[in-house]
């Protein structure tokens, strides 16, 4: 299992479900207002994750001191680099600029329908959840946002599903699941995040009550 993606069709694959995700929302609510203006909650979570990634380019000490080295975390118990991996990126300039448009798309998306703080604490599980088996299963070095930016991508769509079904997030998250499980098969790490989101999207959904369901006028009949 890997953590650094694949060749040019596991990019295509993670452009799918996102524009899966994106297209799902949109049968929900206005995707592309939310995107235009964003909420200040999505911004903050962006910029908190975008100035070390950028910064890190002038000052590579930071890259070393956040991001996921797990010797570091199994015999030096630095701990944070668990959650801070995800606030520096290995991808250099073109994989920096791809994970923060992404970052910007979904947590655009996200912020209106889970709200604030939920999106935050799901942006940060999925950032250990992603980390974890990087360390202890398949130990492998490096940094950035992408498994919990797909987690928290899934995740919208199921909360979705629960709280009210249409045949586009339907359709949407079939997208999803699938191609999740396709990612999973080929070794690649970003599939679990895919499925992952997904199911505890669908578990948080049940027992919470994301602000999805009060989204008033900006709620919009399915469109056929």
């Amino acid at each position: 299992m890997t953590t650094s993606g694949g060749g040019g069709l596991n990019a295509l694959a993670y452009a799918v479900v996102i524009f899966a995700v994106f297209r799902g929302v949109d049968t929900v609510i206005d995707a592309g207002a939310l995107m235009r203006r964003p909420h200040r909650s999505a911004l903050v979570l962006w910029s908190m994750v975008a100035v070390p990634s950028i910064a890190q380019f002038a000052v590579p000490a930071i890259y070393d001191a956040l991001s996921r080295q797990p010797d570091a975390i199994r015999d030096g118990h630095e701990w944070w680099r668990l959650i801070t991996s995800a606030y520096v990126q290995d991808g250099g300039v073109f994989g920096t600029v791809t994970n923060l448009v992404v970052l910007y798309i979904v947590a655009a998306l996200a912020v209106p329908l889970w709200g604030g703080l939920r999106t935050g604490g799901l942006f940060v599980f999925a950032t250990a959840a992603f980390d974890l088996p990087a360390v202890y299963l398949y130990p492998s070095a490096g940094g950035g946002n992408s498994g919990a930016t797909f987690f928290l991508a899934t995740s919208v769509l199921s909360m979705l599903l629960v709280r009210g079904l249409t045949r586009g997030v339907v359709v949407a998250s079939g997208v999803a699941v699938i191609v999740g499980a396709g990612l999973v098969v080929t070794g690649d790490a970003h599939g679990l995040a895919f499925t992952g989101g997904f199911i505890v999207g669908l578990a948080l959904a049940a027992v919470t009550h994301p602000s999805a369901t009060s989204a008033g006028s900006a709620t919009r009949p399915e469109r056929r």
